[in-house]
């Protein structure tokens, strides 16, 4: 079977009897790639509530350019983050139903998380790999491009297959805490960048990494893992070096 990404369209999301729906789809993308393109997310400007941890662990100011290096500075950028931080409890919510969990379940996770928003460029004439393999650290990343293709998914065939460009369409792959969480089951698969389009590359990720002191354990039984605090999790991946999560 031809390795695809498939589009779940989040229409309705906010109605009951659709929920379980997307779940489905939501399910069947986790456990197969753990990648998914999304479609109608709704995602409009929208100002949204400062954040009370920053100088905690992960947190603090965005920055940005200034007035003085961009006019107006960026309310746009900080609308769109908060639009995502958004999306992304939404998405929790439906990961929790597809996994037949309380809605609430990522309620704790999702309180004042650590989610950190880039931006990237990769130039036209870029060499080599812009993003060695790696999986993601937290829950999930929703990822804006320009349309220009060169992410790449490492498949259980040993191969690696582009993520197509879809007009309208946000990237959402799983990371590793939804892995651990599902013993799993939830897939953080290995991915890279190579921009061979011959077009400059630009792309926005959002990381939702999840609130520091949320106690993340496999809903399955220990697995022989002992339970870990977000903040344990993001330490130990950032101590062992691996940095390549940076560019995306």
């Amino acid at each position: 079977m031809p390795f695809e990404i498939p589009i779940v369209s989040l229409a309705g999301i906010n109605d009951s009897a659709r929920k379980p729906v997307i779940a489905k789809e939501f399910e069947a993308a986790a456990r197969g790639s753990g990648f998914m393109l999304i479609v109608d997310h709704g995602i409009a400007p929208e100002i949204g509530p400062d954040n009370k941890n920053w100088g905690a662990f992960g947190h603090g100011p965005n920055v940005l350019p200034t007035e003085e290096q961009v006019a107006g500075g960026c309310p746009t950028l900080t609308e769109y983050y908060n639009e995502c931080l958004a999306l992304s409890k939404a998405l929790m919510e439906i990961a929790a139903i597809s996994l037949d969990l309380p809605p609430t379940t990522f309620a704790e996770i999702c309180d004042e998380p650590n989610a950190a928003l880039r931006l990237l460029h990769y130039p036209a004439n870029l060499t080599g790999t812009g993003a060695t393999a790696h999986t993601d650290f937290g829950f999930l990343t929703i990822l804006a491009t320009n349309g220009v293709t060169g992410l790449e998914v490492f498949t259980p065939q040993g191969t690696w297959e582009p993520v197509p460009a879809v007009e309208n369409a946000f990237v959402i792959n799983l990371g590793d805490l939804l892995s651990l969480f599902t013993g799993g089951d939830y897939k953080s698969d290995l991915h890279r960048v190579q921009n061979v389009s011959g077009e400059e590359r630009y792309s926005i990720p959002f990381f939702l990494d999840g609130a520091n002191q949320a106690l993340v354990k496999p809903i399955k039984g220990s697995l022989g893992m002992v339970p870990i605090t977000v903040e344990e999790h993001l330490r130990n991946r950032l101590d062992g070096g691996l940095q390549a999560r940076a560019r995306k």
